[in-house]
């Protein structure tokens, strides 16, 4: 209960803080949009919903939607933007979103946090999902993200309340970001790709639907309640190949018995399962390869 009391008002806090940064870029674009856009001028439309006159703009920087834009459902981000700014479709009606292109594009904090986004379709090179990017989007229900993909960074999808699916295309990621899917409470099923080193304090932190996990063969670290309050957890596998060398505090649900632990016979996980207490969280599944 104090896990998710203290969880719950670092949530809070970080909200207040990045709706401060957020204000501040603003503050800093609003002087920044006295200079000359040429930039803007020589946006080609793609046409539809991508018009570049349904955003604002700070060079190539959407900062926000127009009056126009905002009553969209379906958003085209133009083929020469090159960042989206913070809350750039708060208060909108937009619920999807693609891009024209497949460069990669920098997403500042909470650059797709909303209530009405339901789907966004990331570009096929983008590298990094920001701290915040997706923080609170409550509508959003799936999220594939692209195998160029490295940084998944704090927060990055935490409070979005209807994400029920999200695929990893590739394995250059290698820390799960702090809180990075904490209470995205609509998950059941989750596979951490491979690559994947580290998974960060309070990660999946109240996931309560969570009922299936799969952890890589690259794991070694899995930090403090990276899978706290879970209570509904059934199945947590491990991959043959796993060898751990820091296991945080509480990480999983104590006392939830009916967890089944699948390991797989003669691998690292069956050979220290006396070692470490990783294994009295539930019942130990020995598998043959």
């Amino acid at each position: 209960m104090k896990n998710r009391m203290f969880s719950s008002i670092l949530l809070l806090a970080l909200l207040i803080g990045s709706f401060s940064a957020c204000s501040s870029n603003n503050n800093d674009e609003a002087a920044a949009s006295a200079a000359p856009q040429s930039n803007v001028e020589e946006k080609t439309e793609v046409g539809g919903n991508s018009d570049s006159s349904s955003f604002e703009w700070n060079g190539n920087t959407i900062t926000a939607l127009t009056e126009e834009g905002k009553k969209q459902t379906d958003i085209i981000i133009p083929e020469n933007c090159e960042a989206i700014g913070c809350a750039a479709f708060q208060n909108s009606s937009v619920k999807t979103i693609s891009f024209a292109d497949d460069d990669d594009v920098k997403l500042d904090i909470m650059a797709f946090s909303s209530d009405t986004i339901e789907e966004v379709k990331l570009p096929a090179n983008l590298s990094v999902i920001s701290n915040s990017c997706f923080q609170m989007a409550k509508s959003l229900k799936s999220i594939t993200i692209p195998a160029s993909v490295t940084v998944l960074e704090n927060y990055a999808f935490s409070a979005c309340h209807s994400l029920e699916e999200v695929v990893f295309e590739g394995n250059g990621i290698e820390t799960i970001g702090m809180e990075s899917f904490s209470h995205c409470d609509a998950i059941e099923t989750l596979t951490i790709p491979e690559g994947v080193t580290t998974i960060d304090k309070n990660a999946f932190l109240d996931c309560t639907s969570l009922k299936s996990i799969s952890l890589p063969s690259t794991l070694k670290t899995v930090e403090h309640s990276a899978f706290g309050s879970v209570p509904d957890l059934e199945d947590l596998y491990f991959a043959e190949g796993v060898e751990l060398e820091e296991v945080g505090d509480i990480w999983l649900v104590p006392g939830n018995h009916d967890v089944n632990i699948h390991i797989k016979e003669g691998s690292w996980c069956d050979l220290n399962r006396e070692v470490w207490n990783i294994w009295e969280f539930g019942n130990i599944v020995t598998e043959n390869n």
